[in-house]
């Protein structure tokens, strides 16, 4: 499946991973698999990315949950000395969406209207929306020259394994 600057399709070798983005909502941590994937992801030197989710609809819940949830010992670790991105819903989702990107790598485009911009932000909302209703981790793999190269996200579910790739034009 193609979106406007995104291509979905299922992917046996990803490339190595850089990225782990670990998405916070009331269901974190409620499976002790999560806890291994931060543990080895801190293991192998991955920046780990967090998302904050703030809309109730999507499971959204106060930070101070996930100090109750977390296992200890990855709290004690320092799992969160770096700060989470807050992912606000409506008129600011965008701009979560954008600084969440720029998180994980993404440089500004070199040129491109505010329509396309529009289209690439509605395409991430749309397959991020759809990934988070799956309720997955996910693994960012970014790579390029710094000027707008390319972004992988690969997404392990127990159904299939699934990447999206972002690819920036140059102009």
């Amino acid at each position: 499946t193609t979106f406007a600057g995104l291509t979905v399709s299922t992917a046996e070798a990803p490339g190595p991973a850089t990225h782990m983005l670990l998405y916070l909502n009331e269901d974190s941590f409620s499976d002790a698999r999560l806890a291994d994937q931060v543990q080895q992801a801190r293991k192998d030197k991955l920046k780990i990315v967090m998302a904050h989710e703030n809309d109730p609809g999507l499971g959204g819940c106060p930070f101070s949950r996930f100090f109750e949830v977390t296992p200890q010992e990855l709290i004690a670790d320092g799992l969160y000395k770096t700060l989470a991105r807050s992912c606000f819903p409506g008129r600011h989702h965008p701009v979560s969406l954008a600084l969440l990107a720029k998180d994980l790598g993404a440089t500004p485009a070199r040129s491109g209207s505010v329509a396309s911009m529009r289209r690439l932000s509605a395409s991430i909302a749309d397959v991020s929306s759809r990934l988070v209703r799956s309720r997955s981790s996910a693994t960012i793999t970014t790579a390029g020259d710094g000027s707008g190269g390319e972004a992988t996200v690969s997404v392990d579910s127990e159904e299939s394994a699934v990447s999206v790739e972002a690819v920036q034009e140059h102009v």
